[in-house]
């Protein structure tokens, strides 16, 4: 029997409305993903202020860029779908995505970007934000029209599109409505695949899908990052169930996880690498002030065992603080090889034979971007004490230690991790930009200079070149060394299908929208 076109157009149409129903439905975010994470830095819900590069995880959560980094470094629309520079490089206009939701139901516009740019100005804001590098060269930022912002430097910019995001927009209303103090530390309200519900600091911190989110809505419905800072806690928790996903698997827990049925492993390339600074270099009379003897510690690190060993193959050993396929890296440029008797001979030549006097600190905290912190420190101080370098290993509450840093007050050989690249060397102002921001200890003329340039040069290869010659002297002049670029490695339980990550990730949080859940 054959149907009439009328009934045909019935029954396709039914179907059609199925179909959507169906996918709608499928689409919605359900169920419940547990994250287990080292720390959660300074655990501070003002995503607008990360703690240094601590509090990333946070950010990621309730907030998205204006300007976003796609799956190999290149700048992709977030929430500007487009940008531009002027020819002179002093003025650069964003055009904003319409319809971009705040958590609270408000639309976000120009007004937003420009407020969260004014109160960035705040001194209580910006303490401890990497925003000098943007406020101190904007004379002036405006809403041309609802979606149209226009940004006015003294001098050209060429990296806007990553310092852009140094200062987010803000809901101005929602802001200004209940305070300050309610947005920072209360019930913050972003633009981000997840809106906030509440925390119990020190252990859990509660998220629920935001379902008019402009990108893709993440696939489930509550988020939950739990702190668990030591590896073997997170291990079991994700062995149980108790967690979905545990954050930083690396040496014993990434063998374990390989080995148990159920579980899984994704790995992707972070650009993090850890290194050590030397807070005496600038003292005269100090035996860190002799280049001989910095690089006597240089040629002491075994870094392919500690490759080898700490991260099971999820890491190499690295050139400089920023990753191997950074925009301004030196192709030709080599990790320090190790050397332990040329390192002794360096420590006989500076007019230590015996290695140097005393013990000297060496600190490091639990890190929130590069994991086993702790044990690179360790290793480093073996392999000091084989050349006759004495050290007091010191592990620092995360907290605690990001203060100290900042305010110069770790003495000594203090650790670091770089964190999440920027696919930039001319960006990492918290490795060796000090007058940029507080998370460098390095502050010298030569290189200086060549960060100040750098920021202004409108030509790519001229500022590529001026990267390389700051890379060079940095490492030549061993003004610390670098350890490991680490690989970003999260372990799965069973309830996740697949979790794809992008080359450079270092936030778990990062890209929840693609994942996918059995």
């Amino acid at each position: 029997m054959r149907l009439s076109k009328k009934l045909q157009a019935v029954v396709v149409l039914v179907w059609v409305l199925t179909v959507v129903v169906a996918a709608v439905a499928w689409a919605e975010p359900k169920g419940r993903l547990v994250i287990g994470v080292p720390s959660l830095g300074g655990e501070r819900i003002d995503y607008t202020r990360p703690s240094g590069t601590t509090n990333g995880e946070i950010r990621r959560v309730l907030s998205r860029n204006l300007i976003e980094f796609g799956q190999n470094g290149e700048y992709v629309p977030g929430v500007a779908e487009s940008w531009k520079m002027s020819p002179d490089g002093k003025t650069w206009d964003l055009m904003l995505r319409k319809g971009v939701k705040w958590h609270n139901g408000d639309t976000l516009t120009s007004e937003d970007v420009v407020f969260g740019v004014e109160r960035m100005r705040r001194p209580e804001i910006s303490a401890g934000q990497f925003v000098s590098d943007l406020l101190d060269n904007l004379t002036k930022v405006e809403a041309v029209n609802d979606y149209h912002v226009r940004y006015h430097f003294k001098k050209p910019f060429p990296v806007f599109p990553f310092f852009v995001n140094s200062a987010l927009p803000v809901p101005k209303k929602y802001i200004e409505k209940v305070g300050d103090d309610v947005f920072s530390n209360e019930k913050p309200v972003g633009m981000g695949p997840f809106k906030f519900v509440r925390r119990i600091k020190g252990s859990e911190y509660e998220f629920e899908a935001f379902e008019q989110y402009f990108g893709t809505v993440p696939p489930v419905k509550t988020l939950i990052l739990k702190i668990m800072p030591e590896n073997a806690t997170r291990m079991a928790a994700l062995k149980v169930g108790e967690i979905d996903v545990a954050k930083d698997v690396q040496g014993r827990m990434l063998q374990e996880v390989k080995r148990t049925p159920g579980l899984s492993v994704v790995t992707t390339p972070s650009g993090a690498v850890s290194y050590m600074n030397f807070s005496h270099r600038y003292e005269k009379d100090s035996p860190w002030a002799d280049l001989r003897v910095r690089k006597a510690v240089a040629y002491a690190m075994d870094l392919e065992t500690i490759a080898k060993t700490i991260f099971q193959g999820e890491a190499m050993p690295a050139v400089f603080p920023d990753c191997s396929f950074c925009f301004g890296m030196p192709k030709d440029m080599k990790p320090w090889p190790y050397d332990p008797e040329k390192a002794k001979a360096l420590l006989t030549e500076a007019g230590y034979p015996n290695g140097l006097p005393g013990e000297w600190d060496l600190q490091t905290q639990i890190s929130g971007s590069a994991p086993s912190q702790p044990e690179v420190a360790q290793a480093a101080a073996g392999y000091m004490a084989k050349i006759g370098i004495k050290t007091r290993y010191q592990l620092i509450e995360g907290g605690a230690y990001a203060a100290a840093f900042k305010a110069k007050k770790l003495k000594g050989l203090p650790t670091k991790a770089s964190g999440e690249t920027r696919y930039d060397v001319g960006l990492k102002t918290d490795v060796w930009a000090a007058r940029a921001e507080s998370w460098s200890m390095l502050n010298d003329d030569d290189t200086n200079k060549l960060w100040d340039e750098q920021l202004a040069t409108v030509d790519p290869e001229k500022r590529r070149k001026l990267l390389e010659e700051a890379v060079r002297i940095i490492i030549s002049d061993v003004r610390l060394v670098p350890f490991v670029e680490i690989n970003t490695a999260y372990a799965l339980g069973p309830k996740v299908k697949d979790f794809p990550l992008r080359k450079g990730q270092a936030w778990v949080t990062d890209q929840l929208e693609k994942m996918t859940m059995k």
